[in-house]
């Protein structure tokens, strides 16, 4: 027969309740208080009467005390002789040998012929008496702190004179720390002072001490009696709740991860079976839910991670929520650094570039583009695309890096725009000498002819190296690029590039020297290749050196290397570019009346050496110029 969970818990609860009431401490402790205040009002109020009793006696010893001094014959004939220095020495002596403190005689308009008076502020009993024929002589006890202490001593009690005060009545206080019952009387009839009182503290500490004991036994037996009542109380509801610290341990489970343990509860409980059936129906349901949520955040985390663009989300404030992988990759900043940070605060702009990163943030499913600073000291360009807002009020953001597409795209430009140049130049050149060979040709002599034909050899040549380069730098980009090697001797492709570029040489005023080893081995190398890398690198040698200068070639063995440079009394090369002029469509400037390049060539040159395995780099020459030089290992020798 199932039981009601919810009647049981009422029934404890009421048998609770009804011990914690019947053990209560608040009545005996404020029956216990009130008799303690009664006690204290009591004896304070034994304590006034007990402080009315010794002012009355002090006043009647002071009345006694001042009526002796004036019946006294040498008083009065002191008065009348008006010999006031005796007079004082009279009353400093009759004051000697009683508890007076001041006495003094005045005159019948209240000047003081002799003695000492208290002064306005102290604060003391009087009494006065008249001395015939002359004025009053009256007494006084000073109401001081020591008269206070002798009362202390008799009564137990505290004491304390106030000189002024309005207030009387019963008071409590805490005076450093200790707390006193206090009651104030006035002093009025007794002290010099009208407004005068006399403040009278008892202290609570030993009533407080008795107090506190009574209410310790109350609560020790409360405290027991609760405590007996709990372990029966406790007892009883630990026997009925069992199943539900079952269900507590399964929920436990579920909440750190266990959701294949099935939810079991064995009571007889309806509330119990009920919460426990719950339970499982919702295990079974979060187990469900959270193996589709596991494969679609792996799906949507390998999805973000294969990105190569950068996703970032803020919110209204501007403040970072995510930042995905593509992002670091892109910007150079952690994902720890950015999110919880202000987005404007993460992603720095380039210095010249005004406004903040967000005022760069296009409208919705639209680009912008704009430039922003990395740690390392790059600037890059970045496209930013801006998503649909999400429906929880936040802004995700696209990046990609552009870079190098707006570099690349730069730089085709140029290139196409050179190149075309660079057909043109030969092409005109060539249509020149054509027409006048075939206009004049009757009246031209054998060595113009013979000019017009070098003319048209130089043009030739100029036209097929820039298609070579032009057709090897489309191999390279396409990845077709290969090498077929064959056995060759340098000194036959030395003297096959110098028949070629010998032209140049000579339009130019040129002279070409060779310092090389007696004997070089025979090499296994791409001959067609190899040699358009030294056309390629002695025309740049003619090209960019003044006119009437030398070039010079070196060939030396270097450890596993054979070392071939080119030595040319040009400009030089700026360190900051001998990386980058290897690189496609890369040129450096010359002077006005120097020919340009296609920024192919020694993009050429790098692939083919790299492809036979040797290194390419460029140096200053002693003197003015640079020299550009190649290696080939010597694996590469048969």
């Amino acid at each position: 027969m199932s039981v009601n969970l919810t009647r049981q818990l009422t029934v404890i609860m009421g048998v609770f309740i009804f011990l914690t009431a019947s053990a209560a401490i608040i009545p005996a402790y404020l029956l216990i208080r009130s008799e303690l205040e009664q006690q204290v009002i009591s004896r304070v109020e034994d304590a006034r009467q007990h402080s009315s009793l010794i002012l009355d006696f002090e006043q009647i010893q002071l009345e006694s005390l001042v009526t002796l001094a004036s019946e006294r014959p040498t008083l009065k004939s002191l008065v009348e002789q008006r010999d006031w220095v005796a007079l004082d020495d009279y009353l400093e002596d009759f004051k000697r040998n009683t508890p007076l403190d001041y006495l003094y005689v005045l005159e019948e308009n209240n000047n003081i012929v002799g003695g000492s008076a208290p002064t306005d502020t102290e604060l003391a009993l009087t009494n006065t008496h008249s001395v015939e024929n002359f004025g009053l002589i009256t007494g006084a006890i000073r109401l001081d702190d020591e008269f206070a202490n002798r009362l202390s001593q008799q009564t137990g009690f505290m004491y304390h004179f106030l000189p002024e005060t309005d207030v009387t009545g019963s008071f409590q206080r805490t005076i450093d720390g200790i707390r006193y019952y206090g009651h104030i009387r006035s002093l009025e009839g007794f002290a010099n002072t009208p407004s005068a009182a006399l403040e009278i503290l008892l202290p609570l500490q030993g009533l407080l001490a008795v107090e506190g004991r009574v209410v310790g036994l109350l609560l020790l037996t409360t405290l027991a009696v609760t405590i007996i009542a709990s372990f029966a109380g406790g007892f009883y509801i630990r026997t009925r709740l069992h199943p539900l610290r079952q269900l507590t341990s399964a929920a436990q489970r579920i909440g750190q991860g266990d959701l294949s343990t099935p939810i079991q509860a064995a009571s007889k409980t309806t509330e119990v079976r009920a919460l426990a059936d719950v339970l499982e129906k919702s295990r079974l349901h979060l187990s469900r839910t959270l193996s589709e949520l596991l494969a679609a955040k792996e799906w949507s985390e390998s999805l973000i991670r294969s990105i190569v663009e950068g996703i970032i989300t803020f919110d209204d404030n501007g403040i970072v929520t995510f930042f995905s992988e593509g992002a670091t990759r892109i910007t150079q900043i952690p994902e720890m650094e950015a999110v919880g940070q202000k987005l404007n605060a993460t992603i720095p702009l380039l210095s010249e570039t005004e406004g903040t990163f967000s005022d760069y943030i296009p409208p919705q499913e639209a680009r912008r583009t704009v430039k922003i600073s990395l740690r390392d000291g790059q600037v890059i360009t970045v496209a930013v695309t801006r998503a649909r807002e999400r429906a929880d009020g936040q802004t995700t953001i696209v990046l990609r890096d552009v870079t190098e597409d707006i570099q690349r795209r730069s730089l085709q430009a140029y290139f196409l725009a050179n190149v075309s140049h660079e057909f043109r130049t030969p092409l005109a050149g060539m249509k020149v000498s054509i027409e006048l060979l075939l206009e004049n040709v009757r009246y031209l002599s054998v060595a113009e002819i013979n000019e017009l034909l070098n003319s048209l050899h130089l043009s030739v040549s100029s036209l097929q190296s820039l298609i070579d380069n032009l057709l090897e730098s489309s191999k390279i980009e396409a990845n077709h690029f290969t090498l077929r090697r064959r056995p060759a001797e340098l000194n036959h492709l030395l003297g096959e590039a110098v028949r070629l570029v010998q032209p140049f040489l000579n339009r130019r005023q040129q002279t070409l020297t060779l310092d090389e080893p007696l004997s070089m081995p025979v090499l296994k190398l791409d001959p067609t290749r190899l040699t358009q890398v030294l056309v390629n690198l002695l025309s740049n040698a003619s090209k960019y050196s003044a006119m009437a200068t030398p070039i010079d070639i070196q060939v030396e063995m270097r450890e596993q290397s054979l070392y071939i440079a080119v030595l040319d009394r040009g400009q030089g090369i700026p360190e900051s570019q001998r990386e980058v002029i290897f690189k496609q469509f890369v040129r450096l400037g010359a002077e006005s009346n120097a020919d340009y390049g296609s920024g192919l060539g020694l993009a050429v040159v790098k692939a083919i050496i790299e492809a036979h395995s040797g290194q390419v780099g460029v140096d200053v020459r002693e003197g003015g110029g640079s020299i550009f030089w190649f290696t080939l290992p010597v694996e590469e020798m048969v």
